[in-house]
């Protein structure tokens, strides 16, 4: 039997036991988020939690079998929930860029020169041009909010990098997951591409601001927004075809929860076999994991998003 291993370090305290983790992983969230619930009877050389544990301490989340660990979160306190036993509330590294104030403005500046510029990080940036944008008195975070929002390009950290509009790694990872086997339990749904139905509503942004807007696809289906950056009225229709394809296919959709192995990050390439139904196989990005450890063991909580091949 598999003995499960825990390793939290949170400022100059280290711990081999928790009552539980959480952490929250998802390259649509922006923030990657933890709580860890420490024992009721940890007691703290100042007495007081706060001048123990104050706001902005480093934290690290390892998890394992066997003392097999692998890093699950790395981060910073933002709060603690003063309660028995304690609460303690950490987020990644974009809680750094929420603590800055950026007044610029970017004019026809290649997006990842601009962002490295305000930022002072290092940026994996989608590859484009930026017209005129204008921040003001807005925090890093708001600031990556706003790109989404006009660009349509979602940021996120990996492995300590900020990453903009890149949500699937070219060299991801790749796990073998099989049915009944080796997960914990699953929600996982088969359809047909005929089957599903989608609305599209494509966006070009140009240069100067300015937008055009197309819908296309089922009228009662599932609504979705694409982004593009400068592509002609002319193009987008066939690019937002070609999106919408890549959306519908024949394979699983919904999410499966693993045990601590094989471990798996969001990005990473799952591919699922179901020996009952070997025509049923395939390979599917991961958009989301959500970990829990502890007493309780280790659970991976992973929702898939397209399919890889």
């Amino acid at each position: 039997m598999r003995v499960v291993s825990t390793y939290i370090k949170i400022g100059d305290y280290e711990f081999d036991f928790v009552n539980e983790f959480s952490v929250e992983t998802a390259w649509g969230n922006l923030t990657d988020k933890a709580t860890i619930t420490l024992p009721r009877n940890l007691k703290f050389p100042e007495g007081d939690w706060n001048k123990s544990i104050p706001r902005g301490t480093q934290v690290l989340i390892k998890s394992g079998y066997d003392n097999q660990l692998n890093e699950v979160f790395s981060g910073y306190v933002v709060r603690l929930k003063p309660a028995v036993p304690m609460v303690i509330e950490c987020e990644d590294e974009m809680w750094k860029l929420k603590q800055i104030e950026i007044n610029d403005t970017c004019s026809n500046e290649d997006l990842k020169t601009f962002l490295e510029r305000v930022l002072n990080i290092q940026v994996d940036a989608f590859e484009i041009r930026v017209g005129r944008f204008v921040c003001n008195k807005i925090n890093g975070a708001q600031l990556l909010d706003k790109i989404k929002s006009e660009f349509g390009l979602y940021s996120f950290f990996r492995n300590g990098k900020l990453i903009v509009g890149k949500e699937y790694d070219q060299v991801a990872a790749e796990h073998n997951v099989i049915i009944d086997d080796n997960i914990a339990s699953e929600d996982l749904e088969y359809s047909l591409k005929e089957d599903f139905k989608m609305k599209v509503t494509a966006i070009s942004t140009f240069p100067d601001g300015s937008k055009i807007e197309k819908e296309f696809g089922d009228d009662d289906g599932d609504s979705k927004t694409l982004n593009f950056f400068d592509v002609k009225e002319a193009d987008l229709e066939a690019l937002a075809k070609k999106e919408l394809e890549r959306m519908k296919y024949d394979g699983y959709k919904g999410g499966l929860t693993l045990f601590g192995e094989p471990f798996v990050r969001f990005g990473d390439v799952m591919k699922i076999t179901d020996p009952k139904e070997s025509d049923k196989k395939g390979k599917y990005f991961i958009d989301a994991v959500t970990y829990t450890g502890g007493v309780n063991g280790i659970r991976q909580d992973c929702k898939l998003g397209r399919r890889a091949s």
